[in-house]
């Protein structure tokens, strides 16, 4: 499901860069998210091999800059990153990613094969968000907000509302209610 004018047009190079990266975090991030090359009509630049775009150095303009200092793994919706946020403000968020994967912890070299399934998922999901796609549930014709537990205990509201979320009533309406 795509957010239509949030989408990048097609052709388009996306600069990819990190607030306070590491060789490890950097590496993982793009093997994980290069992925996405197969499958978009947009390609993903991290920057020269074994080094990483910083979002902070002078000069650079950036279309998806990762955070790791926020709450949560998140990311804004295709070009919102450009047309809604200030240039020097994070687009995407992977909270922690870049102490747990970090070179003391492990070498870029191994990090893809030795990193947490989970985390993969995380940085695909998210970067699927900053190309311009919306959660599959949103579709309207696949009827799944009928299978949402909305109410009562144990409901959606108090799962997303705890880690690694933290979101509140109206960001899980936005998530999972239809577009």
């Amino acid at each position: 499901l795509v957010a239509g004018g949030r989408r990048w047009e097609n052709g388009r190079t996306l600069r990819v860069c990190l607030f306070g990266g590491n060789p490890t975090v950097a590496e993982l991030v793009r093997q994980a998210a290069a992925e996405w090359n197969n499958y978009s009509g947009v390609k993903l630049d991290f920057g020269p091999t074994g080094t990483w775009y910083n979002c902070l150095a002078p000069n650079g303009y950036y279309q998806i800059r990762i955070g790791f200092d926020s709450p949560g793994y998140w990311s804004v919706l295709g070009n919102d990153s450009e047309t809604r946020l200030h240039a020097l403000s994070p687009s995407m968020n992977l909270s922690g990613f870049n102490r747990r994967y970090s070179p003391e912890v492990l070498s870029p070299e191994v990090v893809l094969a030795q990193a947490q399934p989970y985390h993969i998922a995380v940085i695909k999901h998210e970067f699927g968000h900053a190309l311009g796609l919306l959660h599959e549930h949103q579709n309207p014709s696949l009827n799944c907000r009928n299978e949402i537990k909305w109410t009562g205990p144990d409901n959606v509201y108090q799962y997303f509302s705890g880690s690694p979320n933290f979101w509140n009533a109206s960001q899980v309406d936005r998530n999972l209610g239809f577009v």
